[in-house]
């Protein structure tokens, strides 16, 4: 009779398959057009909306949703687009904005998690650019902004000396217990002679966990430990 050890890390691996979701994507013109909602534990994502206030920016036939679910307990959406503005002196700026509702616990926090970028300048003129994201996480019931999530890449190209990125690429709040959120993004992209540019911006929320799922997650030893785990691990 054969006798088989199991690690800690091979039982981690295990109970990570079978806990996180694989994600699914829409495009979202779809959900627009549709009035389209997308489910994830027990999150719901609805009123989709994306407007770009100057033009020029990719269409939302070009955007891609996906529903994610990096860690226990936390679920959320991906939107994946080829976001940049290679024009010179100009900016583009666009609003994407949908509704996050949760049918069991509260949401207690949210992260923004994005990879603004800066095309590396080249050549004997100097310039800058910038990309963005401001988002303002919204009370539906009397339009108060519980909280503000940014992240950025401001850059600087200069000859002989190269580029100087400045970037925040996570952003994380936690406010008061809530069921619903209206979910407002501004994202700018800015060339002064440097191209802004953006492949994908994920938003993720976390509940207060009920009784009955502490137990289980006491009850499994391993994934519990995943819950002092604060930064996702996500490979783009």
């Amino acid at each position: 009779m054969k006798r088989y050890t199991w690690s800690i890390a091979g039982l981690v691996a295990l109970l990570l398959m079978l806990t996180l979701s694989q994600a699914k994507a829409v495009l979202l013109s779809d959900l627009i057009k549709n009035s389209g909602t997308l489910v994830i534990g027990d999150k719901t994502f609805s009123n989709f909306n994306y407007t770009s206030a100057s033009g020029g920016l990719v269409d939302p036939s070009a955007i891609s949703v996906l529903t994610i679910n990096p860690r226990p307990m936390v679920y959320g959406l991906e939107f994946q687009g080829a976001w940049s503005n290679p024009t010179p002196s100009t900016t583009l700026d666009g609003l994407l904005s949908y509704t996050v509702t949760s049918s069991g616990s509260p949401i207690i926090d949210a992260e923004l998690y994005g990879n603004p970028d800066m095309v590396d300048g080249a050549g004997n003129t100097a310039g800058t650019g910038l990309m963005s994201i401001t988002e303002s996480l919204i009370n539906p019931s009397n339009n108060v902004v519980v909280g503000k999530l940014s992240i950025h890449d401001s850059a600087s190209y200069a000859p002989g000396q190269g580029t100087t990125h400045n970037s925040i690429s996570d952003d994380h709040i936690y406010f008061a217990p809530i069921y619903q959120l209206n979910i407002k993004k501004d994202m700018m992209f800015r060339n002064s002679g440097l191209e802004p540019t953006l492949s994908f911006v994920d938003q993720t929320y976390s509940q207060v966990p009920e009784p009955g799922t502490i137990g289980m997650l006491i009850g499994s030893g391993v994934p519990g430990l995943m819950l002092l785990i604060r930064k996702r691990c996500l490979n783009h």
